[in-house]
């Protein structure tokens, strides 16, 4: 199974064999704000472990920084 067919939203940007230089990654439309809702119960699973790790995260820093 390759790259491009293990998610259909891979971008053709990052499926490449060479590393992309600091002026390509600078060229790329980021389209903040945009949010991919989970399809299935990996996305799911992989959703929730981030945020959960965002709250304990945040929770623990919360103390340290204010």
């Amino acid at each position: 199974m390759n790259a491009s067919s293990q998610h259909s939203y891979s971008r053709r940007e990052f499926l490449r064999a060479t590393p992309l230089t600091s002026d390509e990654l600078e060229k790329i439309a980021v389209q903040l704000g945009f949010h991919r809702q989970p399809t299935c119960i990996v996305d799911r699973v992989a959703f929730r472990v981030v945020k959960m790790l965002r709250f304990v995260a945040d929770n623990y820093f919360r103390y340290q920084y204010l």
